[in-house]
């Protein structure tokens, strides 16, 4: 007779894994991602060693697995954002917006736009909301969210996450470059950052 796991079990395994995840994340702020060793992921998840690779096959998965959480949530309070604008434009300068924001630790930040698989999952979202908002193909669309996440990430880099201006330089920088009137860029961009501030 096959071994069935309780309940009990299988809600301590999804805890075990929550705080892996958790501690990984934690790290990852503090010290990048690859300073995240096994011994201090153990230690700072409260787990034995062992319990890591219970749940991960290795390091890199988990932190891999650590950036997906960030990404869905990012993703999702993207969409939310842009969902509440009438017009396209806008509703990427939204997006653009609460990216921006979310952005509070910027070791974190930085550690998650050198990962491939949140770095694309962000611009695959920016290239969808470039393409409606632009009108132009998959192909330049792609390209173009390549660049405005590099501004994102620079205007990030330069003024900080907490900086008040931040938000509305980020979305004046990518509109600006997406060709957008500096007239109109910057008018978008202060009304959806004051809209749009905590």
């Amino acid at each position: 007779m096959a071994y069935r796991k309780t309940d009990g079990v299988l809600a301590a395994l999804a805890a075990k894994r929550e705080a892996i995840l958790e501690a990984a994340l934690s790290l990852m702020a503090e010290i990048g991602a690859e300073g995240v060793t096994t011994n201090a992921l153990a230690a700072r998840a409260k787990v034995g060693v062992g319990s890591l690779f219970t749940h991960f096959p290795n390091i890199e998965e988990i932190k891999t697995a650590a950036a997906g959480q960030v990404l869905a949530g990012d993703l999702a309070a993207m969409r939310e954002a842009a969902s509440r604008e009438r017009f396209p434009l806008n509703a990427l300068a939204a997006a653009l917006a609460v990216f921006y924001r979310r952005q509070t630790k910027p070791r974190l930040a930085r550690a998650l736009a050198g990962m491939p698989a949140y770095r694309n999952g962000v611009r695959r979202e920016l290239a969808r909301l470039i393409a409606h908002a632009m009108d132009i193909d998959g192909v330049n669309a792609k390209l173009l969210a390549a660049a405005s996440l590099g501004a994102l990430y620079g205007v990030l880099e330069a003024l900080g996450a907490k900086h008040d201006e931040g938000p509305n330089a980020a979305i004046s920088y990518v509109l600006l470059g997406l060709g957008v009137p500096s007239r109109g860029a910057n008018g978008i961009a202060e009304r959806i950052s004051a809209s749009s501030a905590p």
